[in-house]
């Protein structure tokens, strides 16, 4: 059903996150769901912006050119992705505010304990977000691979709901228009 003009749009229900690894839940305080409040309507009514920065990625090309052959021998490219999947699981075990839902039917931030990291996969058919399970227990060599597997099978239409479902992060790569 459409929303009415002016009203916020409800939030869908929330998976049980349970399904994927270990949570924790956490009570709101009054000011964090007055902020809830607030940057919901922000987020529906005013326009977005993106911040870009440039990075030196010398070093992690240096390392991708270095053991690039190992992991095409294991059955997967190591490509810039890969690397930062792996980054990305390291820093959300750093800030876990950033690997956090928020149920609003309970006023709770939950914290998720695994890192299921989604790749943006461009296919002939739209836009599939297939994610690795628990990033941070698999090496980068293994990363690569199942990229690799997870992407075919997204582009050729085998990728499975369990694929599409438990993701905490997303990382879209535009490299290919040139971002």
């Amino acid at each position: 059903t459409p929303t009415p003009a002016g009203s916020a749009p409800t939030a869908a229900p929330l998976p049980n996150f349970d399904k994927w690894g270990a949570t924790t839940r956490e009570d709101m305080t009054t000011i964090r769901k007055v902020t809830v409040q607030s940057m919901t309507r922000s987020w529906t009514t005013i326009p977005h912006v993106t911040q870009n920065d440039t990075a030196d990625v010398t070093e992690m090309e240096k390392f991708r050119k270095a053991h690039g052959k190992s992991v095409q021998a294991a059955g997967g490219k190591l490509t810039a992705t890969a690397i930062l999947v792996k980054i990305l699981s390291e820093a959300l075990k750093h800030f876990p505010q950033f690997n956090a839902s928020i149920d609003t039917s309970t006023s709770q931030i939950i914290y998720k304990q695994f890192y299921n990291i989604g790749i943006a996969v461009d296919t002939e058919h739209g836009l599939m977000v297939p994610n690795i399970k628990n990033v941070n227990t698999k090496s980068l060599t293994a990363i690569a691979v199942e990229m690799s597997q997870m992407s075919e099978r997204a582009r050729t239409r085998k990728i499975t709901l369990d694929d599409l479902q438990g993701t905490t992060m997303t990382i879209t790569n535009l490299g290919g228009i040139g971002g």
